[in-house]
């Protein structure tokens, strides 16, 4: 299959309906990821080929002063933040973010060691607005003195506040472009390109919402800090969720923090093809499959390379001499993107070869892509695999990721007598979830309920321990139905809190999960229960 044959594809992803007609019981543990056999020493770490050699780029000393006006006094403090807002091809120094202070505005700062590149300095005297300027450092030009507007800012948050509602700015235009492309504004609602309207200050709100940061509706210092940051391209907000009535992820709610892409696949056994790799370094393969495996031992999933057409998954390193390379070129225009994927039925993963795979961390970033491959979305959650961010993302999967795959591909077990009791166990090491697809063989009208008969206290008993089982599906369609629930002690509305006894409906396979909310201080494990009324 030509590397072009799936063109359409991705430009119009499409949506099959969830079913149920995988067949195995797997348990995890196992590997069930085709390595091979010199490979197991390979995929713990990028290895640099014998003649590679690095690419030069200047380091040096980054001085930043304030022009101040006359007669204004001097004595006051500096907090300056310096991000890196464009990498040169192949550049060896991950991701910029540093700040500094001074106790004197006309002291100034000084950045040592500062990779040459294009930087967003971001200036904050006590007292006043904070001022963004965009340089370029390099070897003949490293002190840059800017004009600062000096506005009073009459609160803390103002402080914070770069751009309000109603201000223009050049980079009002960028921020827009920003939030169109990972779907937190509609592309027809942008208005005046530096007018930060009231569409765009709604659109800033839903973003941080999602991510935890202070849901001011302006461009504050945190919010540009994190738009700066290396990422996933792939949109926060799908397209064909509803912009109006979403707040960012899905991931971020607190009752089931994960999110999907809309699709699964219909098979436990995926096949992968591998095309162009990278010159970076001599184990990208190794490493892929690792990041396969780690998907592997938390579900019943697994992965088989094959050479020809028939691949499920296909993964490739893209070039920006290639005539359709997908990517910006090592900066923040159009999002500061490193790779990205699509869910089923495409499986497509592209990663930037414009980045040096040998310093960035390809076990995280294609442990990620493989989610989204998968069927997972973006996770608000900072410390999850499927956090946009990679510098803040890990290779290692959290909870929510656990919780997410295991949602999407639950064992199937297969039982048709009249009464069926599986065990599910939510321990840390199965990441707190379990799940089960109990096929009864045919349609049915059945009783289902859930049991939690243990529950161990792993550290102490706060505001964030539940546990609950829930009919998650039936018949690939979810039912939000909740029939189980353990000691919780978070607030009276919290949505683990109220439990239906049990789900009385018609189907044939019934999936059910178990979930320890934070597994860090809670395990607990249950029964999941059918009782087939004819």
């Amino acid at each position: 299959m030509a590397k072009t044959s799936r063109a359409a594809q991705q430009k119009h992803t499409t949506h099959k309906s969830l079913t149920a007609n995988m067949t195995g019981l797997v348990e995890p543990g196992a590997i069930r990821v085709d390595y091979r056999p010199d490979e197991a020493g390979k995929a713990r770490a990028p290895i640099r080929p014998t003649k590679w050699k690095p690419k030069p780029t200047y380091s040096g000393q980054l001085a930043v002063k304030i022009r101040q006006p006359e007669g204004m006094i001097a004595e006051i403090p500096l907090k300056v933040t310096l991000v890196r807002a464009h990498r040169p091809r192949k550049s060896a120094q991950m991701h910029v973010h540093r700040e500094l202070s001074a106790d004197r505005l006309a002291q100034g700062v000084v950045f040592d060691q500062a990779p040459a590149g294009d930087y967003a300095v971001i200036c904050q005297p006590k007292g006043y607005r904070p001022y963004v300027e965009f340089i370029q450092f390099t070897r003949r030009k490293g002190t840059f003195e800017l004009g600062f507007p000096f506005h009073p800012a009459r609160t803390p948050q103002e402080e914070e506040d770069l751009l309000r509602p109603g201000e223009s700015h050049p980079f009002v235009e960028n921020t827009s472009n920003f939030l169109m492309r990972f779907g937190y504004l509609a592309k027809d609602a942008q208005g005046q390109p530096d007018l930060l309207s009231e569409p765009v200050s709604g659109a800033l709100r839903r973003f941080q919402r999602a991510f935890g940061l202070q849901e001011s509706g302006t461009l504050s210092v945190e919010t540009l800090v994190l738009m700066l940051e290396p990422r996933c391209a792939v949109p926060d907000i799908l397209p064909e969720r509803p912009l109006a009535s979403s707040a960012g992820p899905p991931g971020v709610d607190s009752s089931d923090p994960i999110v999907y892409m809309g699709n699964r696949w219909d098979s436990f056994n995926l096949r992968y093809r591998l095309f162009d790799g990278t010159s970076d370094i001599s184990n990208e393969w190794p490493l892929v499959r690792a990041a396969m495996d780690r998907w592997a031992q938390v579900s019943p999933l697994s992965f088989r390379e094959v050479s020809g057409e028939g691949s499920d998954l296909e993964f490739d390193f893209r070039r920006p001499s290639e005539s359709d390379y997908p990517f910006d070129r090592g900066g923040n225009k159009d999002g500061n993107t490193l790779a990205h994927a699509w869910g089923p039925l495409n499986g497509t993963v592209e990663f930037d070869d414009h980045e040096d795979w040998g310093s960035r961390s390809l076990p995280a970033v294609a442990t990620h892509e493989i989610g989204h491959a998968l069927g997972l979305a973006h996770s608000g959650v900072q410390d999850a695999t499927m956090y946009p961010w990679y510098d803040s993302g890990q290779e290692s999967l959290h909870e929510v990721d656990v919780r997410g795959i295991r949602s999407l591909y639950a064992p199937v077990y297969r039982h048709s007598g009249p009464f069926i009791s599986y065990p599910l166990y939510a321990f840390q090491v199965r990441g707190g979830t379990d799940s089960v697809t109990i096929d009864l063989g045919a349609v049915r009208r059945f009783l289902a309920w859930g049991t939690i008969t243990m529950i161990d206290s792993l550290i102490d008993l706060d505001r964030d321990n539940m546990s609950y089982i829930d009919i998650y599906e039936v018949d690939g369609n979810r039912t939000n139905w909740r029939v189980s629930g353990g000691d919780h002690f978070g607030s009276a509305n919290s949505p683990a809190n109220a439990y239906e006894g049990a789900y009385i409906g018609y189907g044939r396979r019934v999936t059910f999960r178990i979930t320890a909310g934070h597994v860090g201080d809670l395990e607990a494990s249950g029964h999941a229960i059918v009782l087939v009324l004819s």
